[in-house]
């Protein structure tokens, strides 16, 4: 087992693809200038970023975590600063001592029995986490103006709500124009993990980063080993040749900056006219891009679909990121008899709609009672695990406050769901506090449930009332 775990992130995370071509970058993104970027690390950036550091993370390899760093800051400070310092000079030739990382494996599923039926976790080495984190927040402040507005994710003041909205608004104007449309759902291989070092270095030079900012991830990405564990045991070490490591800060900032390379090149095919508008009147994007999850449009027209396929190969194959069409789906609006020529030309799974897009159902209508209840049933799941016959109402109270109340608003954020959807939800609130279980009869309630849902500061216990919520999060999209 250890060789084969071995084996598998070793080809995985240890071996280089070499790229069939490059783009051409200057045509898609404009040069920018972040030389500031290259500037001397000062104590106070890295304390600021030891205090944004998460206290509680699972342990790395030296055992350590940033509530160390914290404490002993008095005692250990020169240390670090020291290491910042040759990492200024650039001199990262034994980072890697540094920069090791352990891999765990959790099932994802109860009968797991594959490599690919576990999820990977890594566990960095404390100063390699901190290293991250200063460079990632020199980066935050400047990623909103560097990508484009169809990638909302790990930026600061968009939210992947800003995805579901645009998607929403231009499967609705596709919807009423009346022309067959193909929306797809795009599945891509194993990301994070896939992704070219070359590529990513080529899109940070375009953008305008530094020699010595680029250096310095160089430096963090080329020294980076992992070791698999299995039974508690360490495996040999794989050292990492492409991929960025999930859990690093800086990890998901350029992973956005690299695969914001997909929807510049699909703007620029749009430009030439191949594949065609959308509309011939209204401008509807034909991609959204959050983090690794990619939704496409095009006609449903065999030239189009291939024109898309084109694009997307060319993206493949300077970038390393390849889409898993047999996990992609396809859902074709005003579709005729050349609908299953298509899918079998794309390699796709149908998909009728409404589809779910970033944990949303989405729909060209207002979503009924039926398409709501996954939610409430995703909320009466919580209940069996919690064992609320050992817990006094202060602690059901708790969980109804942090867990039950909070579960609906990422859905209700973007949708208007039915009155009745609510109503559903509260009663399961209602009847949890009061009883302990999912459904409880009327003399188990012992306050009327409107009484309960004010403010502690005017009688009440603090309890979200979610058709209140649902009044008052729609102004948002106003």
């Amino acid at each position: 087992m250890a060789q084969a775990a071995f084996a598998h992130f070793d080809g995985l995370l240890g071996t280089v693809v070499d790229r069939e071509h490059t783009l051409d970058l200057e045509q898609l993104v404009t040069a920018g200038d972040l030389g500031s970027l290259d500037a001397p690390f000062t104590p106070d950036e890295i304390w600021a970023a030891v205090r944004r550091m998460s206290a509680h993370k699972a342990l790395g390899p030296d055992g350590f975590t940033a509530e160390f760093l914290r404490a002993c800051w008095s005692t250990i400070r020169q240390d670090i600063l020291d290491v910042f310092e040759q990492l200024f000079l650039l001199r990262g030739r034994e980072f890697g001592k540094l920069n090791q990382a352990l891999l765990t494996l959790l099932p994802k599923r109860a009968d797991a029995h594959k490599l690919g039926d576990y999820r990977p976790i890594c566990l960095f080495h404390i100063m390699a986490k901190l290293f991250a984190k200063v460079l990632s927040l020199r980066i935050a402040p400047k990623l909103d103006s560097l990508v484009s507005r169809n990638q909302n994710a790990f930026i600061a003041g968009r939210s992947l709500h800003d995805n579901f909205m645009l998607v929403r608004q231009s499967l609705r104007m596709l919807h009423h124009l009346g022309a067959p449309c193909i929306m797809l759902k795009l599945d891509l291989t194993r990301a994070f993990d896939s992704i070219s070092w070359p590529f990513l270095f080529e899109m940070m030079r375009q953008y305008g980063f530094g020699d010595r900012f680029r250096e310095w991830i160089a430096i963090l990405l080329s020294s980076s080993s992992t070791r698999v564990m299995l039974n508690g045991v360490p495996g040999p070490s794989i050292w990492h040749r492409r991929g960025l490591r999930q859990g690093d800060s800086t990890s998901p900032q350029l992973f956005v900056l690299a695969v914001d390379a997909l929807g510049r090149l699909m703007h620029q095919a749009l430009q030439t006219g191949i594949p065609r508008r959308l509309h011939p009147r209204r401008t509807v994007p034909a991609v959204s891009l959050y983090a690794d999850d990619v939704m496409l449009f095009c006609h449903a027209e065999m030239d189009e679909v291939l024109a898309m396929k084109g694009i997307l190969g060319i993206f493949e194959a300077a970038s390393g990121l390849q889409v898993n069409y047999g996990k992609s789906s396809a859902t074709i609006l005003h579709g005729d008899e050349d609908s299953a020529a298509l899918l079998e030309e794309l390699g796709c799974q149908a998909a009728n709609l409404p589809i779910t897009y970033l944990g949303i159902p989405l729909s060209t209508r207002r979503p009924t009672v039926a398409q709501m209840h996954p939610l409430v049933d995703s909320v009466a799941g919580r209940l069996p695990t919690w064992k609320a016959w050992l817990m006094n109402k202060a602690g059901r109270l708790a969980l109804v406050k942090s867990v039950l109340s909070a579960i609906p608003i990422h859905q209700m954020l973007a949708l208007a769901p039915p009155k009745k959807t609510p109503k559903q939800l509260e009663k399961i609130q209602r009847d949890f506090l009061w009883a302990g279980r999912a459904a409880a009869q009327g003399r188990h309630c012992h306050v009327n449930w409107r009484t309960v849902s004010p403010p502690l500061a005017l009688g009440g216990m603090g309890i979200r009332d979610l058709e209140r919520t649902r009044l008052a999060l729609r102004p948002r999209w106003l």
